[in-house]
């Protein structure tokens, strides 16, 4: 009986450690994409002002807040298929992010102020963030 105990809690400690390590590298390279895709021009020339500076003070709060959002890995909805897996657990941290933080900034609430077609690249960079964190989740299980 005792070795079920162990056992049960050595799997529950693999889930939820490598959701949260899902979650928090995918925020990594979403925040060097969205860092890239400004050092480039590319959201300039589509009219989007985000440009942000790749500092602890901006990277932070993003990467704790991709760990948190990675613990939706843990359940097992859609567990074999970490595409739409990735896509639909990305909704959360997108609402968060139209309904929460862009009105927190004083900004519209789907962040049209920062460019027509901010809402887009939010949407794209949050799916990314999500498909990549399903694919390093499920690859942390096996």
């Amino acid at each position: 009986m005792r070795r079920e105990n162990e056992e049960d809690y050595s799997g529950m400690v693999k889930n939820i450690s490598g959701a949260l390590a899902a979650g928090l590298i995918a925020a990594l390279l979403q925040c060097v994409g969205i860092q890239l895709l400004g050092h480039f021009g590319v959201t300039s020339f589509h009219g989007i002002s985000l440009t942000p500076k790749l500092t602890m003070a901006w990277l932070y709060p993003r990467l704790v807040w991709g760990s948190i959002w990675g613990l939706l890995f843990a359940f097992p909805l859609f567990k074999d298929q970490p595409f739409w897996r990735g896509i639909l657990f990305s909704m959360g941290p997108t609402l968060m992010v139209f309904l929460k933080f862009v009105p927190g900034m004083g900004k519209s609430v789907l962040g049209f102020t920062f460019g027509s077609l901010a809402p887009e690249l939010v949407l794209l960079l949050n799916i990314g963030w999500g498909i990549i964190a399903a694919f390093w989740y499920r690859e942390s299980q096996r």
